[in-house]
């Protein structure tokens, strides 16, 4: 018996029951079928971990922060994504507004992966960052119309102007972060 799981519609594993000396009793399919929705939920709570973008934040956090880039890592991700290198890119920061250690930054990260899963995103000095495809989004200004909903009064953000080139992320990362810190100083 085989199951594969996708929560949010993207393949994330597999569940394979097999017995050696007897046939599946009846019933067991059941059983199975609650299993699999169990991992699911799991899943799709921690979805971050199990996010098509995980694998590539790390590349990306390193680049950012101490701008050294793996060329043969980060195009092997670009092409998993179906992204290219002379794509457009924006980068979105964003600080939660608390004076000690950021407590929602993780709900959002979460709600962010959630709701846009063609992005990479990750949490890099307490702070959220976003890199959006402009060239590849599949609905034109959708984190730009929704992101404000799931920020409220809780967040500031910063964004960079789109770019083409990802190795014109790390600049649009330091434009990014000077939005936010201007947007939070100024309330």
């Amino acid at each position: 018996m085989h199951c594969s799981l996708k929560p949010n519609g993207f393949m994330a594993g597999h569940c394979v029951v097999f017995g050696f000396d007897k046939p599946f009793r009846r019933g067991l399919e059941r059983i199975v079928d609650i299993l699999v929705k169990a991992m699911e939920r799991h899943m799709e709570r921690f979805y971050w971990v199990y996010s098509p973008t995980t694998q590539v934040t790390d590349s990306f956090a390193l680049f950012l922060s101490e701008g050294s880039f793996d060329e043969s890592e980060i195009s092997l991700f670009l092409r998993a994504l179906q992204w290219d290198s002379d794509d457009s890119f924006r980068v979105y920061v964003i600080r939660e507004h608390v004076g000690g250690e950021p407590v929602l930054l993780s709900r959002l990260l979460n709600d962010v992966l959630r709701r846009f899963p063609y992005t990479i995103s990750f949490v890099l000095e307490n702070e959220l960052v976003v890199l959006e495809n402009e060239s590849r989004s599949v609905v034109r200004d959708s984190i730009a119309t929704q992101l404000p909903s799931l920020l409220g009064n809780d967040f500031a953000c910063g964004v960079s102007v789109a770019r083409e080139g990802i190795r014109e992320c790390q600049l649009l990362y330091r434009q990014a972060r000077h939005e936010v810190r201007r947007c939070a100083d100024e309330g």
